[in-house]
């Protein structure tokens, strides 16, 4: 019990001294009787404990990890700005820090536990393990969720993302602001096939996709466990609610029959559709990792209600799950960058130092004018009528 502390799991050589410990002296105690249980808190991702419940040794041991909240509250813009008014960042009602918060939550409590739950609601309340999370995040994740991460291994820095909600931007807004540019695609990891307690999880990310400028803006992140038929369900009632132009699923083996289904759903229902399959034979870390330039340039944006998204991203590739970054990989990768790749741009022949994507600029003495030979290239770019300029 506790036979792990934070001195004998800091280093590499202590956690293999303790790991070949356990090996030699415990496992070879007693007789074919006897019961080993391994109770603690997971300090390291490498630690004794986290090594006994990895995919590797599951079969050897029956592992249960206990975390102190279950489920993240929905609204997390809210806690966001409760956050802000915790750390002096913003007032609330002429009040600052903690009595600012606990007057804050206290006039939102309602839509600010929407969606949440906790372990042991008669000993710790979700408002005071987010007051824990928010002093500490790395303690807290660690002896509370025991879920510890090494941020030098993640592959995402989630707190220097874009997201298009940070101030209030409602997803209508956001539609009426694309306006036609706007190309809705949708994606799907089924993950039925796969070995593990994991198999029943699955994905479905939704991006609306700004063909102007390139970006992926995420309007939905479905990940849950659910049955088979509530996949088919909730990937036919998306189709219905986005209207997608396409709309991705992962087809590797048995997974085509997943696609079938969803086809004859649709069409049923007279939902108008494309559906296509997607086959991955790459490396998956590495093909999630190819999403690191886009999210940290802005490409791809998130909103903030979707937390376990967020988290699958923010841990990986040590996290518990990778399916929403799966999705999301299929979705604007796999997807919406064959869009990209097919569309044409037009740029100017001079003043190209003033060309901004999807925000045309040009000095007044430029003009379109027709190409007299219509060339492959088109039959409209930009001359200068300048005759000063000998460029």
């Amino acid at each position: 019990d506790d036979m792990e502390n934070d001195c004998n799991t800091e280093s590499q050589d202590q956690r293999e001294k303790l790991f070949n410990w356990f090996a030699k002296a415990v496992l070879n105690a007693g007789n074919e009787k006897t019961n080993i249980v391994v109770i603690g808190t997971i300090l390291h991702f490498d630690s004794l404990l986290a090594r006994l419940i990895s995919d590797a040794d599951r079969s050897k041991w029956k592992g249960m990890v206990y975390r102190s909240v279950i489920s993240f509250a929905a609204k997390q813009d809210l806690w966001l700005r409760w956050s802000r008014i915790l750390n002096y960042n913003e007032s609330y009602k002429e009040k600052e820090g903690k009595e600012a918060a606990d007057l804050f939550f206290k006039n939102n409590d309602t839509a600010m536990l929407e969606g949440s739950e906790v372990l042991w609601p008669e000993e710790e309340s979700y408002y005071s393990l987010m007051l824990k999370k928010d002093n500490n995040e790395a303690a807290f994740n660690s002896e509370k969720q025991n879920s510890p991460s090494n941020p030098a291994e993640r592959s995402f820095n989630m707190e220097e993302a874009y997201y298009w909600d940070r101030n209030g931007m409602t997803e209508q807004e956001l539609l009426d602001k694309l306006g036609k540019n706007v190309v809705m695609i949708g994606a799907c990891d089924p993950s039925f096939g796969a070995k593990g307690k994991s198999a029943d999880y699955s994905a479905i990310v939704t991006i609306a996709y700004d063909s102007a400028t390139g970006t992926g803006y995420v309007l939905d992140a479905d990940i849950q466990k659910r049955e088979l038929e509530k996949l088919y369900e909730g990937i036919t009632a998306l189709c219905y609610k986005w209207r997608y132009s396409r709309f991705g699923i992962e087809g590797n083996s048995a997974q085509i029959a997943i696609i079938n289904e969803v086809k004859r759903r649709c069409s049923e229902q007279n939902i108008d559709v494309e559906l296509e399959s997607i086959s991955n034979y790459a490396n998956k870390e590495s093909r999630i990792r190819v999403l690191q330039s886009p999210i940290k340039t802005g490409r791809i944006q998130f909103s903030l209600k979707h937390h376990e998204l967020l988290q699958q991203l923010k841990y990986f590739p040590k996290g518990s799950h990778d399916d929403g970054p799966d999705a999301l990989e299929m979705a604007y990768i796999g997807i919406c960058q064959g869009i990209l790749t097919h569309r044409v741009s037009w740029l100017p022949l001079v003043g190209g130092d003033k060309y901004i994507p999807g925000n045309w600029q040009f000095d007044r003495h430029e003009k379109f004018t027709k190409d007299p030979d219509a060339r492959d290239y088109g039959d409209n770019y930009i001359i200068d009528t300048d005759d000063d300029d000998d460029d």
